[in-house]
């Protein structure tokens, strides 16, 4: 028996245990080979929650959403997530989840769950179960409740989704975890090939980027994936989505229905390559609450990666990636270059990044025309060639005990999203910003700088510490809606005792932040943010429990004005597999 690779449970709390995860290796993710390509889907809030311990400073809670993106991945649009209703916001997407077919154990299962103390309980969070009867068959189910931070449980929320509940919904989303649903899945492999299908049926929660308005969605995504040998794929995609407006009973039904083929190959020079084109049918069939719309593309998109290592004479490695594509209108076009030399016990790292989008004539977007007695209209609008560009650099000195290091990053844009019309309007009783998601006229730019360390304090016990400060300028500098802290500073341990008892703990302390644009500037003091973990293994390492304090001192704080606050959480979980 042994635990298999899986993506699950462990990926979930390993950024609860990051202190030994990254003590371990680096101080960064500078050492760890890119993926094939980053998957830009929405993440859920448990992923959400191992991305906030890593990068604190960089996030805040929105629908499980960052709301801040820059650095190494600005404004970028990579992997196979789906765009949803608004093309041109960098959040709002839908992907795709089907870890569970890496699986290589005969039998899997997790399931994990998280509660705030004295407030009533909530559901399961998050469980699985997977399954091989036979060596070419894996089946799979699932159940996604997404109740971490919030009390609002798939019941809760349904509740809270009808008109007469209007008043009890979050600003900006902020209570309404992203999704509720149960899946089902198998996959079925012979002689090279592949035939996979997952269908999700449930509720998801999308936040309009203009009038701030959160609208639950009713419905299923249908996936059909056939996978022949490494050269050729074929995806099938049925979304339907029904939903009515939390003001008025009007209902909106969303449909996507999309084929792609995907041709893989692979050059001299290391290069590999894909090539998606494929058919895409988007539809928008509203009484009132969304101009409709019907949109028929052909989409296409040309991915490539080089992994060149120099000769052993000459310790240099250059990691290349982008891609160019057409989707809904919108043109993009991006590349990235990393260039690394192991120098010994001196790693250093450059990196230079860019895009340009330009969205076509025929660019459709979600417009909203909520409630007629307002004549409100939310519209976005895309700037013209938006464009950027980000650079970065590197230094750390690895010893057998510990590593130092130091990093830059320089990021400049034009035409980035903003809110322009700051403006608040009292609608049935709940506030609703007015105004345009446009893109800026200007440039806008900002840098970051932090220090880190890590390293053993025993064979069995590690630490980690991190520091570091940034900066915005330009002309829409004071228009950027999610302003992170302008500095923060972090430290963890962790200790592994004989009984096979891991203890690891991290406590972080970060500057104040800014939510803007949404009428009078909302601000979260400077404050602290911490988590506790145990994690004890059983049968041989077969088997492994879970429980975390999360927020376990501090006060309470909100992200948002209207939502759940940041408050002491537990959490807990369950992980065991069969081979």
């Amino acid at each position: 028996m042994k635990v298999s690779q899986r993506t699950g449970l462990r990926a979930v709390f390993s950024g609860i245990f990051l202190v030994g995860t990254v003590a371990s290796g680096t101080g960064s993710a500078a050492d760890a080979p890119q993926p094939w390509e980053h998957d830009a889907g929405v993440s859920a809030e448990t992923d959400f929650l191992q991305d906030r311990l890593d990068e604190p400073q960089n996030k805040f809670l929105l629908n499980g959403q960052e709301g801040f993106l820059a650095g190494k991945d600005f404004y970028q649009s990579m992997g196979d997530a789906m765009p949803f209703l608004w093309p041109s916001h960098p959040y709002l997407r839908f992907g795709s989840d089907r870890g569970w077919e890496n699986d290589s154990s005969t039998f899997s299962f997790e399931a994990q769950g998280a509660n705030a103390i004295g407030e009533g309980a909530s559901p399961l969070s998050q469980g699985e179960i997977s399954w091989s009867p036979l060596e070419e068959l894996r089946l799979h189910l699932g159940l996604d409740q997404n109740a971490l931070y919030s009390q609002a449980t798939l019941p809760a929320r349904k509740s809270i989704s009808t008109a007469e509940n209007k008043g009890d919904w979050a600003w900006y989303g902020g209570d309404a975890p992203l999704k509720s649903q149960a899946s089902v899945g198998g996959a079925y492999s012979r002689r090279g090939s592949t035939m996979a299908a997952q269908y999700n049926q449930g509720w998801w929660w999308t936040t309009s980027p203009v009038s701030g308005q959160a609208y639950p969605w009713e419905g299923f995504n249908a996936e059909l994936l056939y996978h022949e040998g490494e050269d050729f794929d074929l995806t099938l995609v049925e979304q339907q989505w029904d939903s009515p407006s939390p003001f008025q009973f009007y209902k909106s039904h969303w449909r996507r229905s999309e084929i792609n083929m995907s041709f893989l190959g692979s050059s001299e020079g290391s290069w590999l390559w894909r090539f998606d084109i494929g058919y895409e049918r988007r539809a928008m069939n509203s009484q009132g609450v969304f101009r409709e719309f019907e949109e028929k593309t052909y989409p296409f998109r040309f991915r490539y990666r080089q992994d060149w290592g120099a000769p052993d004479s000459i310790p240099l490695r250059m990691l290349s990636q982008g891609q160019i594509g057409y989707r809904e209108g919108m043109f993009l076009a991006q590349h990235g270059s990393e260039f690394r030399e192991n120098l010994g016990t001196h790693q250093p790292m450059q990196f230079l990044k860019g895009y340009y989008r330009y969205p076509f004539k025929g660019y459709t977007i979600a417009t909203e025309q909520l409630t007629a007695d307002s004549q409100f209209l939310a519209t976005v609008t895309p700037g013209k060639q938006s464009r950027g560009w980000v650079s970065g650099a590197e230094y750390k000195e690895v010893r057998k005990r510990f590593l130092v290091g130091i990093s830059g990053e320089y990021a400049m844009e034009w035409e980035l999203p903003l809110f322009e019309g700051a403006l608040l309007d009292t609608v049935g009783g709940v506030m609703r910003r007015q105004g345009g998601y446009m893109g800026s006229n200007y440039l806008l730019q900002n840098s970051t700088g932090k220090v880190f360390a890590s390293g053993n304090l025993t064979p069995k016990g590690n630490w980690r510490m991190q520091a570091g400060m940034r900066e915005f300028w330009g002309h829409d500098a004071d228009q950027i809606e999610f302003l992170p802290s302008p500095w923060w500073g972090l430290a963890g341990a962790g200790y592994a005792f004989p009984s096979k008892t891991r203890l690891d703990a991290q406590v972080a302390y970060l500057g104040p932040k800014e939510v803007r644009g949404w009428g009078p500037t909302f601000k979260v003091d400077s404050h602290w943010e911490n988590n506790f973990s145990l994690t004890q293994t059983l049968f041989s390492d077969d088997f492994k429990f879970v429980v975390a304090a999360l927020h376990a001192f501090g006060a309470d704080f909100r992200e948002q004005p209207n939502g759940n606050p940041l408050r002491f959480r537990i959490a807990a979980g369950l992980q065991g597999s069969i081979e």
